[in-house]
């Protein structure tokens, strides 16, 4: 089963799953691990940058799982900004 197709199955419509496998599959080596759980069986690893967490952005944010992977990952590519935007307050 594709990535797209366990996104799909997890909720995401066809258009968000293209986007979000596209994005997914870009994302730093050390959240690999978390990802590659998370398609397997949908655990949920936590993982923090900058004193910022998965567990975190998901709570705060309402974010999902594969959102605040992705948002961990801009953290670990471009701190300066990530970290200023995150704090300020996603939309």
């Amino acid at each position: 089963m594709t990535m797209k197709d366990i996104l799909i199955n997890r909720g995401f419509t066809e258009k968000q799953a293209s986007r979000l496998a596209e994005e997914l599959s870009n994302i730093d080596e050390r959240l690999k691990d978390a990802l590659d759980k998370w398609l397997k069986d949908g655990t949920e690893t936590e993982y923090m940058a900058e004193s910022i967490s998965i567990i975190g952005l998901k709570q705060q944010y309402e974010m999902t799982y594969p959102a605040a992977l992705l948002s961990i990952d801009w953290v670990l590519k471009d701190p300066d900004n990530a970290v200023k935007c995150i704090k300020k307050g996603l939309r």
